[in-house]
């Protein structure tokens, strides 16, 4: 009995020590807490967040990119939330991208929708992490969500809820359409004008 003891022991403590390697668990979602180290730190991280459209329509997609300002990072992992959400419930789908499949993986989030998360593969250094982020398709106009991202150094080193908003205009493709009306319209405009010019020439 006591041998089971110890081994169990001996296994609990090799994970604690290892932390994550593999990528962040699907029960850490809303927390973003790596579950090692002494905590987060409160100092700025010496990491980026960006995307590509800070503002989509409902079902639409942004391209999210975590980079290094001058150290790799070892390890992160990525959840979305409505924006007044404080209890962070992960909404949305994460998808990703062909140049990082490899170093991403998706993450099935407790209590949600599949593909709510995303983390990495290995602890190997990373400077860049490309991946895209859609919106829930009943998402309405003004709604306002936010990515938030855990980026981990080391094991004792990490930082917790940086972000970067989305913000949800379902008005977008009207206004395309119009524009593309608009244009069509005046083209139409000058090819009669210049038409009726050549006339009396």
């Amino acid at each position: 009995m006591a041998s089971i003891c110890v081994s169990i022991f001996i296994l609990m403590a090799a994970t604690l020590c290892a932390g994550y390697p593999a990528g962040g668990p699907y029960y850490s979602c809303k927390g973003l807490l790596p579950g090692h180290g002494d905590g987060p730190k409160k100092t700025a991280p010496p990491y980026r967040m960006s995307v590509s459209q800070a503002t989509v329509e409902s079902g639409g997609s942004t391209s999210v990119t975590l980079s290094s300002i001058d150290v790799p990072f070892m390890g992160f992992m990525c959840a979305a939330s409505k924006y007044e959400d404080e209890a962070n419930n992960t909404v949305g789908e994460f998808s990703r991208t062909d140049d990082y499949v490899n170093i991403t993986q998706l993450v099935n989030c407790s209590g949600s929708t599949p593909y709510t998360g995303i983390t990495h593969v290995s602890r190997n250094p990373k400077n860049t992490v490309v991946f895209n982020w859609s919106v829930p398709d009943s998402a309405s106009s003004g709604s306002v969500f936010k990515i938030r991202c855990t980026f981990v150094q080391s094991f004792n080193v990490y930082w917790i809820d940086s972000l970067v908003n989305v913000t949800v205009d379902n008005k977008i493709s009207s206004n395309e359409n119009s524009s593309s009306v608009q244009t069509s319209t005046l083209r139409n405009l000058i090819a009669c004008l210049l038409t009726v010019f050549y006339c009396f020439l």
